[in-house]
């Protein structure tokens, strides 16, 4: 019998380890959208939908570049209005783990309306956003300097002259905010070491110079179990792609194409970066094929939540 040849998908599709810990939910929500022809259909066919003479994404994208907001209410409330059904999500319960989805229509309108693009192909723009750190430190100046332009515009000199006053004696002060939501010391300590290191990158006047939370990993693993099933990948030619992704020794890459595997990815690329996932979200299971295959299951049963809206409570719980 010929062996049944693999060819690796695009590592964006299987490879989560780059993922802020903090994005997880969102990025959960967002990949099993992709993932499901019916609410990947729906979402496409409601973002480019005509509305007063434009998509409904091309109305997100002006409204984005727009600092101030949406174009105006009466719009996003009718992109809202129009939003299909199979694009709400749900609360899903898999052993300890919540994942809280929210709303697809949501994160699209607030955060990025470029569907159904990899969640790790996000615009750097995005990836840089604060609500993607748990570490938010506002400089006072900014906030003085953004209420002068107010003024300013409404002809207040008097009040503009205080304000610019206000932006020098608080230069070097910061408003804090921290998101403590499914957060622990470590992953909060983290995010600030990392604003600081950037915020240092600032001061050339100084020296410059943990692991994630227990953010919930196994849905994105299952996931990319289930990905790398549907490309073709059995349990052993899986197992030895992966071995040969994150350790790319000859004798691990003869392994895999001994297993059938056509197409080896480029090497894994180490990250200490702390707020990042890591390997722990890579479907690594060895000798396992009992986990590969539950894996896969597991990333089944979040499909059938998502498109029918129901919560899905895992028989450990």
């Amino acid at each position: 019998m010929r062996m049944k040849r693999a060819q690796t998908p695009p590592v964006v599709e299987w490879d989560f380890s780059r993922l802020k810990d903090v994005a997880l939910p969102d990025a959960v929500l967002w990949e099993y959208s992709r993932t499901s022809d019916r609410v990947k259909v729906a979402t496409i066919r409601w973002l480019n939908s005509n509305l007063f003479g434009k998509t409904v994404r091309q109305h997100l994208y002006d409204a984005g570049k727009k600092l101030g907001g949406p174009e105006s209410s009466d719009i996003i409330d009718e992109i809202v209005m129009r939003g299909p059904k199979e694009v709400a999500g749900g609360i899903i319960t898999l052993g300890q783990s919540l994942v809280q989805s929210g709303d697809l229509r949501e994160l699209i309108m607030t955060v990025r309306p470029d569907f159904p693009r990899p969640w790790l192909a996000m615009p750097p723009r995005v990836e840089a956003n604060p609500h993607y750190s748990r570490i938010l430190c506002t400089p006072l100046a900014r906030l003085f300097q953004r209420e002068g332009e107010l003024i300013e515009k409404h002809g207040r000199s008097d009040a503009l002259a205080r304000l610019r006053m206000l932006e020098e004696v608080y230069a070097p002060y910061f408003k804090l905010s921290i998101e403590w939501s499914g957060a622990t010391i470590k992953a909060i300590v983290a995010h600030f070491e990392k604003w600081v290191q950037g915020e240092a990158k600032k001061h050339p006047e100084m020296k410059s110079r943990g692991k994630p939370g227990q953010a919930p990993l196994e849905p994105l693993k299952w996931l990319s179990a289930y990905r790398l099933h549907a490309a073709g990948f059995t349990f052993p030619q899986a197992q030895a792609m992966l071995s040969y992704f994150v350790k790319p020794t000859d004798d691990n890459q003869r392994l895999a194409e001994n297993a059938g595997v056509t197409v080896l990815p480029a090497a894994y690329r180490p990250t200490e970066d702390p707020v990042k996932c890591g390997l722990a979200v890579l479907p690594i299971y060895q000798d396992n094929p009992p986990a590969w295959s539950n894996a896969i299951k597991g990333a089944k049963r979040i499909l059938t939540a998502l498109e029918t809206g129901k919560a899905l409570t895992s028989s450990k719980t």
